[in-house]
């Protein structure tokens, strides 16, 4: 078994959060395609809005930012 860390920013000032989900390495033939995957599920997309979305990138329902991810 493996593990993907997604990482998460909730605030500027905020530590990271981090987001573990295990997987069978043997089933998945890409860790950084099945972390992408992942993403795609627990988050939406949005472009750079004013006010509202400071980056383009995924955000979760809650409003964290997702900054990356990393597979152990």
């Amino acid at each position: 078994m493996s593990k993907i860390i997604i990482f998460l920013l909730a605030c500027t000032n905020c530590q990271l959060e981090r987001l573990v989900i295990d997987y069978n390495y043997k089933d998945v033939s890409d860790c950084s395609d099945k972390a992408n995957e992942v993403i795609q599920e627990i988050a939406e997309f949005h472009w750079y809005e004013e006010g509202k979305y400071n980056h383009s990138a995924y955000y979760t329902p809650d409003g964290k930012l997702i900054i990356g991810h990393r597979c152990d």
